[in-house]
């Protein structure tokens, strides 16, 4: 028996390849061999691999910094898991392996066709992969970055909270941060403030408000950022963007798929600042505007009890 070079193995096991008439005894054998009835799945999970890595490609090009959620992945997962269970059963097995000898010409009756022929259809796939990869990359890019009708620009300091319980207000003084905030001002304080206005622009971003208090005895302190956008989808993307980069930034780890969710959880990061406080971020999109609370004390952690009172009234006030 005339075993194939590895090469063409390989190409009949992920692309249903016809061999040569000197490797039909050796593809008899493999045929009815018990790893067969993985062929059939195992091409079906590459193929939405593959399909998956376009899509994601389409996204990286096309929506700049683009925010991965695991729903957008469990459904197909699921559905291409249930497709590959039927192709395992007995059988559908029993009717691929049918299929396969005539393909290979093992049996009479041999199918038409040729590898060319298996190719075009295979590049047409692609092709049509590569062609909704980008039209859903697009349109989601035309969701967050098309604007949308936008409303008259709020003042927001009157949508800020006053000051928290115990704490005193921060001055806005001359480079203090504080107070209205533009696009340029807003991404000052990031790694790349070029990349950071771009997405901000994208993202609808009109304009934005800090406000700060803070307290001795123990040292501890409160920072609002209120940003506000033209759309609510833009607001939302933008807050997915922020809560990841500062995640990673922060904790130096990718973020955890727990993120989602609404109201997001807090982000209670093990590490301190610069200055040996404890520190705790919290960030919520209500309507088209996004807020961020970071808290600090010297004393003790930052809980999700301490972050909540904050969130709470800035949440009731942008909802009124």
């Amino acid at each position: 028996m005339v075993v194939p070079p590895w090469q063409l193995q390989l190409m009949w096991r992920i692309l249903a390849w016809r061999l040569p008439a000197q490797y039909r005894p050796w593809l008899a054998a493999d045929i009815h061999s018990s790893h067969f009835r993985w062929y059939s799945p195992t091409r079906i999970v590459l193929w939405a691999a593959e399909g998956a890595c376009l899509g994601v490609i389409a996204d990286e090009l096309i929506l700049i910094h683009p925010v991965w959620h695991l729903r957008r992945f469990l459904i197909p997962a699921v559905v291409i898991a249930a497709i590959s269970a039927v192709q395992m059963s007995s059988s559908v097995v029993t009717k691929l392996r049918a299929r396969s000898e005539r393909w290979q010409g093992l049996t009479g009756g041999a199918l038409r066709g040729s590898n060319r022929v298996r190719l075009a259809v295979i590049a047409a796939f692609q092709a049509l992969a590569l062609v909704l990869a980008v039209s859903n990359a697009e349109a989601a890019h035309g969701k967050v970055c098309g604007g949308g009708a936008s409303t008259a620009e709020v003042p927001l300091q009157g949508l800020v909270i006053t000051s928290p319980a115990g704490l005193n207000p921060v001055p806005a003084s001359a480079g203090s941060g504080l107070g209205p905030q533009s696009n340029q001002d807003v991404a000052a304080n990031a790694k790349s403030p070029s990349a950071a206005k771009q997405i901000l622009s994208c993202n609808g971003f009109e304009s934005a408000y800090n406000a700060a208090w803070s307290a001795r005895s123990p040292n501890r302190g409160v920072l609002v950022k209120l940003y506000q956008f033209s759309s609510t989808s833009g607001a939302k993307h933008y807050r997915d963007l922020d809560e990841r980069g500062t995640w990673k930034n922060v904790i130096h780890t990718g973020p955890p798929a727990t993120l989602d969710g609404d109201p997001p959880p807090a982000l209670l990061p093990v590490t301190k600042d610069p200055f040996g406080n404890n520190i705790g971020y919290q960030f919520v999109a209500v309507n088209r505007f996004v807020f961020v609370v970071r808290m600090f004390r010297n004393d003790r952690p930052v809980t999700a009890e301490d972050l909540h009172p904050v969130v709470a009234a800035q949440t009731a006030l942008l909802a009124a």
